[in-house]
Parts: C-alpha cells; structure tokens; sequence
C-alpha cells in the first residue's frame, strides 16, 4: 500500500481490524491485493500488473435466493 501505513508501522492500533486479513509480511508498498491460497487466503499485495486466474460464482434462481 503505497500510503506508508502498513501494518508493521506504529499505526497498527488503528489499523489492526484490515491488518488481521493481511498474510505475514505484508503488504510491501504494491498497490493491488489478491488472496493467496498457500497463505490460508489472507490478502497479499502485488504489482497491478500482474495478471491471476479467477472464478466466479453466480447464484441459479431469482436473485436473492
């Protein structure tokens, strides 16, 4: 996150809520985010451009059902 305030700076209190879904380590000043499945999908940040695989999941049926 480019903003400089990671969750290792002395902000942490404040940000300790969004630091918890962070994977160790990170973020390191990228300014994308992506689940990382090796990770227990925490948040890792990365280059924008970068390409991922995706999937979607799209509900059969009325919406909201």
């Amino acid at each position: 996150m480019s903003s400089g305030i990671g969750c290792g700076s002395p902000l942490r209190q404040i940000t300790s809520l969004i630091c918890r879904f962070w994977a160790p380590n990170v973020p390191n000043n990228y300014d994308c985010v992506h689940t990382e499945p090796s990770k227990r999908n925490l948040w890792n940040d990365n280059k924008c451009t970068r390409h991922f695989r995706w999937i979607c999941k799209q509900a059969h049926g009325p919406a909201g059902l």
